[in-house]
């Protein structure tokens, strides 16, 4: 918002900084403006709809004088050329016997020269007649070049007689020839089609009559021609001859006889059937078009260029034009006048007024003015500077009261903010050393931890009695509780301190369950307790996120159901909501039959330290942080988690992830897990199954060098080494293990991080620089009790190969053997509780 005030800035100060009679010239000008240049484009609009209207008059009127025209020379020459087929001096030269045609010819040359000179004589646009056989061959012609004489011819051919052939008229057909290089003038052709079976008998049925031959009438229509200009209204204007499919047949423009209107002919075919009067681009000059129909496939248009249209009537346009413009002139410079006068010279001295009261000055007064609008707000501003000097006087005395006031306040809220600050600063020490005593606490809790946790392991994996065995399990079972409740405070610690950070990184989701789902196998185990997973199909392999914190969030639910569940089953549901190229959302669903949560209690759920009732804790114990944790893990990965519940029939704890996708890649399935019917339990390893012993007596010994300060961490992390057949020495400090590593050759080192005379991270550094020209590099595990990331990365940093966070048990100790040295280890594990 702040942007968009920032960026009307400048136009509110333009605005702001014009004066009264510039913003009312702007505001009033249009107004007046606009309506008259309305009015005057829609004078300008009727002045030149009335000149097209005069200017076009005429067009209808010659195009219909034209067409009646060609209509009737087409008639008459219709009438003439029915009559002459009617003769039998016609159907004589059609006989069939060439030699009884010659003979015909000879005998009827003289009546036939009578008969034609008397039509070109009545008709002085006929041209030619003529009489062809059915197959094309012209028996004879005559001419008016050549009057009183009958050419007599044989077999030649005229070249359009395809088109004659081509007619589909029963009777007679109109043929019309465009100008060419050997005929200057277009020509009308008359055709009329003989059939006679018996020549003496005029009567002819024409379905069962032979074509014998046809009979022309060429006609030159100097109409046309007459006509060309179109006179009366342009000399650019003329007139257009085509057929029905839009070839243009006649053209006074020799240059584009060949058009073909193909673009605008079906236009001009619906204007014509309309009979309008319409404009339309032709050869790339808007034209005025109107049309009529000669014949069956004939047309006539007339063309008018619109330039020639809009010159008629230009003078009348520029009249308007200029009495338009004088009026935008004059109306402004008489209505800015008018402002001025009324309007802006009265303001004027009301801001003059205004100012000077702004200076201080307030004995001014306005003159008085007649009782209109601006006599009004006189009047009320001198009322107005009457009641401010009487104002001013009491707001002087109270100021002097106020001051005495605000001075009294400050002291005091001076005071306040210093008293604040300092229970502040009380505050965020307390915090800082509440957080740094869990963490000090944590490391401390955990050093004898490994010990009682490790011991009880090995003790545990010795022949023991059952009652001494269930005794340790008792020892080794509270010892793990106890981590638990050092790891949930440590995780609060961080939430509240601000310090907890994600480890992304590339997962597979589906180990990661199963990871989950092995650890908890042994619970479920001990109760009449299905435990089930349901996963939706097409799962992405590889994801990006924090493994191990996804890991603890199913833990935390899963434990918590199968805690308050005590028959039924414990499902967790994985469906895949939404599957992109890049990302992939998720939704966990843990579903118990357990004992329910009541209604009440649903808003505190998710609060730290919260538990439902006395009776609860003290039967299934627990220390409220789980859900807490899950809450705020779940929220640190920009998801979503809440719980459906109903009192005495179950609960569903569920939560929501948006996951970026590492490979695009689905997980193969034989046989795809569906969200609705469950499925066989995952088959895992027991934590509590034996596990063969190996025999590796020929094997050589793994050389493991343990850094460790405290005595008893030193004997159980010995003894389990031992177990599992590596060789051990014994470094009470750093500066033992860099001489030790300077004349001994170890395959690994377990790196304590605290450490009397000289720490882990100082001899890390020592050992590192010592290797700088050997080109070894020796395998070193940091094996410590502090559990913050931030410790993690720094003993990476320092040079280490990796880290285990104590208490460390066996199986965790040969896992992280067997990942940095491979086939070269093999352990040797006993028979586990």
């Amino acid at each position: 918002m702040s942007e968009c005030r920032d960026s009307n800035q400048p136009s509110q100060q333009f605005i702001s900084m014009m004066t009264l009679k510039t913003k009312l010239s702007l505001i009033l000008i249009p107004l007046v403006v606009l309506p008259i240049i309305l009015l005057g484009k829609l004078s300008y609009d009727h002045v030149v709809k009335i000149t097209t209207k005069t200017a076009l008059g005429p067009m209808p009127v010659v195009l219909g004088q034209v067409h009646q025209e060609l209509q009737f020379h087409l008639e008459m020459a219709r009438a003439t050329i029915n009559h002459l087929s009617k003769s039998n001096q016609i159907k004589y030269l059609l006989i069939e016997n060439k030699a009884d045609r010659d003979s015909a010819l000879l005998v009827h040359q003289e009546p036939l020269s009578v008969l034609f000179t008397s039509y070109m004589e009545v008709y002085p646009e006929y041209y030619d007649i003529q009489v062809l056989l059915s197959n094309g061959d012209e028996v004879m012609r005559f001419s008016r070049t050549q009057m009183n004489k009958i050419e007599m011819r044989r077999n030649s051919n005229i070249p359009y007689f395809a088109q004659i052939q081509q007619s589909t008229s029963p009777d007679i057909e109109v043929i019309f020839l465009s100008p060419s290089p050997t005929q200057v003038e277009p020509m009308f052709i008359i055709v009329k089609k003989i059939f006679f079976d018996n020549f003496l008998d005029n009567r002819v049925d024409q379905e069962s009559a032979t074509l014998r031959g046809y009979l022309l009438i060429t006609i030159r229509p100097t109409f046309l021609s007459n006509h060309v200009g179109i006179g009366k209204i342009s000399e650019n204007g003329y007139l257009l001859v085509t057929d029905g499919s839009g070839q243009i047949l006649y053209h006074p423009r020799r240059l584009t006889i060949a058009n073909i209107l193909h673009d605008h002919f079906v236009e001009w075919l619906q204007r014509i059937q309309q009979g309008n009067l319409f404009l339309t681009n032709f050869n790339h000059t808007p034209m005025y078009v109107q049309g009529k129909q000669l014949h069956d496939n004939l047309y006539l248009f007339a063309v008018l260029p619109e330039t020639d249209v809009l010159a008629a009537g230009q003078w009348l346009r520029i009249v308007f034009a200029i009495g338009i413009l004088g009026g935008l002139i004059l109306t402004p410079i008489l209505l800015f006048f008018v402002l001025n006068y009324l309007v802006i010279k009265p303001v004027q001295v009301l801001a003059r007024a205004s100012r000077e009261i702004g200076a201080g000055n307030l004995e001014i007064q306005l003159p008085l003015r007649p009782e209109d609008e601006i006599g009004a707000l006189y009047y009320c501003f001198n009322q107005m500077v009457k009641r401010l000097r009487a104002a001013l006087t009491q707001i002087e005395q109270a100021n002097s009261e106020l001051e005495e006031k605000v001075q009294l306040r400050t002291l005091t809220l001076e005071q306040l903010n210093n008293e604040l600050k300092v229970e502040r600063q009380k505050a965020d020490a307390a915090n800082l050393a509440k957080s740094e005593f869990i963490a000090n606490i944590s490391h401390e809790l955990r050093t004898p931890l490994n010990g009682i946790l490790g011991m009880a392991e090995l003790i545990l994996n010795s022949p023991l009695r059952e009652l001494q065995q269930r005794q340790l399990r008792l020892i080794y079972e509270s010892g793990e509780m106890l981590l638990v409740i050092i790891n949930d405070l440590l995780d609060v610690s961080k939430f509240e301190a601000g310090k907890m950070k994600l480890d992304l990184g590339p997962f597979n989701l589906l180990s990661a369950i199963e990871d989950a789902i092995t650890l908890l196998r042994p619970k479920t185990a001990e109760k009449p307790l299905q435990l089930e997973l349901r996963t939706s199909p097409q799962i992405p392999k590889q994801l990006t996120g924090d493994k191990n914190r996804l890991r603890q969030i199913i833990l935390n639910l899963l434990s918590n159901s199968i805690k308050f569940t005590e028959h039924g089953s414990v499902t967790l549901e994985v469906k895949l909501e939404r599957l992109e190229e890049d990302e992939a959302d998720f939704k966990f669903a843990v579903i118990d039959t357990g004992i329910g949560i009541p209604a009440d209690e649903l808003p505190n759920l998710f609060n730290k330290f919260h538990q439902v009732d006395a009776k609860t804790n003290r039967k299934y114990g627990g220390t409220g942080l789980g859900l807490f944790i899950c809450h705020q893990l779940v929220h640190l990965m920009h998801g979503k988690i809440g719980v459906q519940t109903e009192l005495g029939k179950g609960s569903t704890f569920w939560f929501t992830l948006t996951l970026p996708v590492v490979i695009e890649q689905t997980l193969p399935m034989t046989e795809p897990l569906s969200l609705l019917e469950p499925v066989d339990e995952i088959s895992v390893v027991e934590t509590q199954a034996p596990v063969e012993v190996i025999s590796t007596a020929s094997l050589p010994k793994i050389h493991v060098l343990l850094v460790e300060d405290d005595r008893i961490n030193q004997m159980v992390a010995e003894m389990m080494l031992n177990e599992l057949g590596c060789q051990v020495s014994i470094a009470n400090h750093g500066q033992e293990a860099i001489d030790l590593t300077a004349h001994h050759d170890y395959d690994l080192v377990f790196m304590d991080i605290h450490m009397p005379v000289l720490d882990g991270y100082t001899a890390v550094r020592s050992i590192r620089q010592s290797e700088t020209n050997t080109g070894k590099r020796l395998l070193i595990i940091a094996m410590t009790a502090n559990a913050l990331a931030s410790d993690r990365d720094k003993c990476l940093a320092e040079g280490m190969n990796d880290v285990l966070i104590k208490p460390v048990s066996k199986m965790v100790l040969s896992k992280m053997m067997k990942k940095w040295l491979g086939n070269k280890f093999h352990p040797i594990l006993k028979a586990q509780y």
